[in-house]
């Protein structure tokens, strides 16, 4: 929720500060089509902004390019914080008001009541279109209403009251609606329209509404006064025909409300061309805002990111890693650590906190020397920034951290890494994957020497391969976690020798010696390597 109330802070001030530009400089211009264009750049800056990374020479992180040195922090003395968790200890805290959910509740009921009034809005013209009077003259759809209402537009629908008005008069609101239409102005009511209900709290995007409206008016009647309306006329006729607006802030509608300042903008002088630099001030006034309101995590946030312990890791070179955290723009939170009689890292158990956004945590009980733990971001997913950890690195990890170019972003206990650490880590990889087949080969007391495929019963057989093919996975593993193409008639069965039954390691076999005759729910067959 925190989130949603710092987007929506910023997004208003990010409408403010620019509606209060064009208030002060450009609202008196006559240059119509460019204050439109501006208007419309005001509400989808205000919406984009605050989720825009910020230029990337406003971030405060820089990568520092060193070659295979240490990762400095802050103070090299600093106390490794450790967060110990107990939850017997929890005490409950005192009951006060929860004020963030409180304003979160206003929000989205406010919400609520604005999205209903721009639906009630839609179906209303809705129904003026279906049970209407309706005429199609050219690319617009005339609609006829029976109750007097102000001729107005929306989209290619147009609504008048075809017996109000003489002809002169009727065929001047016509072209001023037909404007409308033709400039496609409904689309800059819809956007403000979004824009108020989000900002719906935020007197500011109220305002940019009003001036939007009023924007568009003086475009329509610029559009009639260049094709050769006479001005005093229009102006005499605006007057007579003044009626109530159509309560409906969805449509361009022909009203009385704007007549004043319409009329004042008819007479005024048109602006020169030595006005207009007025707006090439637009781009750094934007460049200021996307700077102190954008993601400030830009750089940081938008790199890729890989952290590896090892079995060799000391206190300082955790203390590196949270530093490489931080200026990554990320925590890491140790919960757990031992370290053994000989100063060996021992046990392991950290929390690599990605934001606010998620959390990516691993226990490793017992290293062993050949034992390390890897936190891995990615940034180029197509939602956004993804990332996971684990205790092993896979063969396209290998690639991608092997490459000297990608060192910047990769560290090993804190440090940048080098050749004779990534070759390390690939060794004990391979040593990982045969200590994980010895133990699982002596996990299973029957050999194959003694318990063999051959030996099986026909009954037996039958069940080893039935059972398999008929699990609800039919996706095959290696025993040392590599997967393959293969399906289960593509090995020889001798070699089975145990499977996952709802992701728990079972033997096919009993404390007998005997094959199990419940192999069912098989999520994983796990086979040894032929």
């Amino acid at each position: 929720m925190t989130d949603l109330f710092l987007y929506l802070g910023k997004s208003s001030l990010c409408l403010s500060i620019m509606l209060l530009f064009f208030v002060i400089f450009l609202q008196k211009e006559t240059f119509f089509k460019l204050n439109r264009w501006i208007l419309l750049a005001n509400i989808i800056l205000a919406i984009s902004l605050p989720v825009l990374n910020a230029p990337s020479w406003f971030s405060n992180f820089e990568i520092v390019k060193t070659e295979n040195t240490t990762v400095n922090p802050i103070e090299t003395t600093t106390p490794l914080q450790v967060e110990h968790i107990n939850p017997t200890t929890h005490k409950q805290p005192p009951t006060t008001w929860n004020w963030e959910a409180i304003i979160m509740m206003v929000f989205l009921v406010g919400f609520l009541i604005f999205l209903l009034r721009f639906l009630a809005q839609i179906f209303s013209i809705l129904l003026l279109i279906i049970f209407n009077e309706r005429e199609r003259k050219e690319s617009i759809l005339f609609i006829y209403p029976r109750k007097i209402i102000a001729p107005f537009s929306f989209f290619n629908f147009l609504f008048i009251d075809k017996k109000a008005y003489d002809p002169p008069i009727f065929e001047q609101i016509i072209a001023h609606e037909k404007a409308h239409i033709l400039q496609r102005h409904s689309w800059d009511i819809l956007l403000s329209e979004i824009l108020i209900m989000i900002q719906w709290f935020n007197p500011f995007a109220w305002w940019h509404r009003r001036l939007v409206e009023t924007n568009l008016e003086f475009l329509a009647d610029q559009s009639l006064l260049n094709d050769g309306v006479d001005q005093k006329v229009y102006q005499y006729n605006l007057l007579k025909i003044a009626v109530p607006n159509f309560p409906n802030s969805l449509a361009t509608n022909y009203n009385s409300s704007l007549l004043k300042k319409r009329i004042m903008m008819m007479q005024q002088k048109k602006s020169s061309a030595a006005h207009s630099w007025k707006y090439f001030l637009l781009l750094p006034v934007a460049l200021i805002i996307w700077t102190a309101f954008g993601n400030p995590h830009s750089k940081s946030m938008s790199t890729p990111f890989i952290s590896i312990i090892t079995a060799e890791a000391t206190e300082m070179d955790l203390v590196a890693t949270q530093e490489v955290y931080r200026k990554m723009g990320e925590t890491f939170v140790i919960n757990e650590l031992k370290f053994d009689e000989e100063d060996r890292l021992s046990v392991l158990n950290a929390t690599s906190v990605v934001g606010k956004r998620g959390k990516c945590t691993i226990s490793i009980d017992g290293f062993e020397s050949y034992s390390y733990q890897y936190y891995k971001r990615n940034n180029s997913s197509i939602f956004g920034t993804s990332f996971m950890c684990g205790s092993r690195l896979s063969p396209t990890d290998f690639e991608l951290i092997s490459k000297i170019e990608n060192w910047d972003f990769i560290f090993i206990n804190g440090q940048r890494p080098t050749q004779e650490k990534i070759n390390k880590l690939k060794d004990d990889t391979e040593k990982w994957r045969a200590a994980i087949k010895e133990k699982i080969k002596n996990t299973n007391p029957k050999s194959m020497a003694t318990t063999t495929y051959i030996d099986f019963t026909k009954k037996k057989k039958a069940l080893v391969k039935n059972e398999i093919n008929a699990a609800k996975t039919t996706t095959i593993y290696y025993l040392d976690g590599l997967k393959t193409d293969k399906t289960i008639d593509d090995f020889d069965h001798k070699n089975l020798r145990s499977v996952k039954l709802n992701q728990k390691l079972t033997n096919y076999y009993d404390s007998n010696g005997d094959l199990l005759e419940t192999l069912i729910d098989t999520l994983e067959v796990k086979i040894i390597s032929q």
